[in-house]
């Protein structure tokens, strides 16, 4: 079974909705046994969230977000599923502390939701269906340490897995007699979870993994063809990138490019730059499809989101690539005035885009001296 914990969907916006939309008809061709519904899966409203679940016939449950007036489960609490000779209740739940959030996200809907006590909610569900079958998983949107409170709280649950909050540096955890697992985010990575049973059909034994979805899993052609979809509907909606609002920058006045650093005092340090990736980063977004991708956008172009910054190719050319004003600020004082206002170069700027999501192998000691000048 393939399952999900919650938090699928993400940023707010067309891109978003697209992105989401995508991502459904991804976990569709994947034959998704369940998706539980975590804060993130409304942000883009109740009916749009349940049209493109039933769409793309993804299997949904929550037990704890419901309609105020009548107590209505929006989805099913849960689902029982047989797998052999084995009947396995998932029950769904995402934390309570997340209501302003998801009654915010669903005010245009024609009805008010309410998210109830996930404790209380569990345990409910759980003596609802613990007679009628073997083993109960509960997929829970609240992070590791409600997990942990749950597992040591509520009796009956056989295994839960997680999403949202903190990391976990083990492959799982065990309390009370459930193991805990959590597979990470993004989509980089899956969980692969196997329970042995014994003729009572209680666990014995139990193999779990964390596998990092990296360039060794040949791409799928279904899904590559999706993904070209994806980029195809964003270069259709390009020009929504000109709404973005731009802001002032930290060190204040207005981006200018590199041009202009050149023009009289910095020509050889443009030059050394002009010879670096960072000249190329825009390129990059080019040959990988993603250059309307705004969540790839600022880090492969100059002062995205902030006056005289980039806005679109075919408006700011002269903005592409990762200029001087990425690393040393915004030089619209500096031009106009003289003055010298640039901040100190570290390791903390660096890694502003050299994430350990986006470079895993950077090192700076090893590539700063590459691009210093």
């Amino acid at each position: 079974m393939v399952l999900d914990a919650g938090n699928m969907f993400s940023s707010p916006g067309l891109q978003g909705q697209i992105k989401a939309e995508i991502a459904l008809e991804g976990m569709q061709m994947m034959s998704y046994s369940m998706f539980n519904l975590g804060y993130k899966d409304f942000v883009h409203g109740l009916e749009f969230l349940l049209y493109y679940t039933d769409q793309f016939t993804v299997p949904t449950v929550n037990a704890n977000v419901v309609y105020e007036d009548t107590g209505e489960h929006i989805t099913a609490p849960y689902q029982i599923v047989e797998l052999d000779t084995l009947k396995v209740g998932f029950i769904g739940v995402v934390a309570k502390r997340y209501q302003d959030e998801i009654v915010d996200y669903t005010s245009d809907h024609s009805r008010t939701i309410k998210v109830l006590d996930e404790m209380t909610t569990l345990q409910t569900q759980i003596d609802a269906i613990k007679k009628e079958v073997d083993l109960i998983v509960v997929l829970a949107s609240v992070g590791i340490k409600k997990s942990i409170t749950i597992a040591n709280e509520i009796e009956g649950i056989d295994v839960i897995i997680c999403s949202d909050g903190e990391e976990i540096t083990e492959n799982y955890l065990y309390y009370n007699g459930v193991y805990i697992v959590k597979a990470g985010y993004d989509g980089k990575y899956i969980g692969n979870l196997t329970l042995s049973f014994d003729i009572t059909k209680k666990i014995v034994d139990k193999e779990y993994s964390i596998v990092e979805l990296d360039s060794s899993f040949p791409d799928h052609e279904d899904l590559e063809s999706l993904m070209d979809e994806y980029h195809d509907r964003l270069e259709e909606i390009k020009y929504e990138l000109r709404n973005i609002e731009q802001k002032e920058p930290d060190s204040g006045w207005y981006y200018v490019g590199s041009f202009a650093c050149s023009t009289e005092c910095h020509n050889s340090q443009v030059s050394q730059w002009n010879n670096t990736s960072h000249a190329e980063a825009f390129s990059a977004l080019i040959d990988s499809d993603q250059e309307y991708n705004k969540e790839c956008i600022f880090c492969h172009t100059t002062g995205w989101g902030y006056t005289g910054g980039f806005i679109i190719s075919d408006d700011t050319p002269e903005m592409e690539g990762v200029q001087c004003e990425m690393c040393h600020g915004a030089a619209g004082e500096h031009i106009e005035t003289g003055k010298v206002i640039f901040k100190t170069i570290s390791e903390s700027t660096c890694k502003k885009c050299h994430t350990k999501e986006n470079s895993p192998d950077f090192d700076y000691e090893t590539y700063y001296p590459i691009i210093i000048h």
